[in-house]
């Protein structure tokens, strides 16, 4: 919840938008495996919520730790909404947010 608040926080200071998105287990269900203890991708048609289910088996690390999965390939290539991601190159969408994350979390713990 601390991690999601600060990343939010992040999001609204650098105008690069985030929302917090459930992880029902039932998203689990999606990079199940017939061969492989679990595969990496729940198929063209899965959604991020199998994306994150699949780095939750690798960074939960039992709740000792935040983390938070920021899916950026969505956005990567610009939007005509957004004057700065108005480009037919890459938008570097997410580094003025993680930026400002940084920022905030450095001067939190100053």
């Amino acid at each position: 919840d601390d991690l999601a608040t600060m990343l939010i926080g992040a999001a609204d200071q650098s105008g690069e938008r985030l929302w917090r998105m459930p992880l029902y287990p039932e998203y689990a269900d999606k990079i199940k495996s017939d061969v492989a203890e679990i595969k990496n991708s729940g198929g063209a048609r899965s959604g991020l919520g199998a994306s994150a289910a699949f780095l939750k088996r690798f960074v939960d690390g039992g709740g000792s730790y935040a983390w938070a999965h920021i899916d950026m390939a969505g956005t990567a290539w610009g939007a005509k909404s957004i004057p700065y991601l108005d480009t037919k190159f890459a938008s570097g969408y997410g580094v003025r947010l993680l930026s400002e994350y940084i920022r905030a979390e450095s001067e939190a713990h100053a």
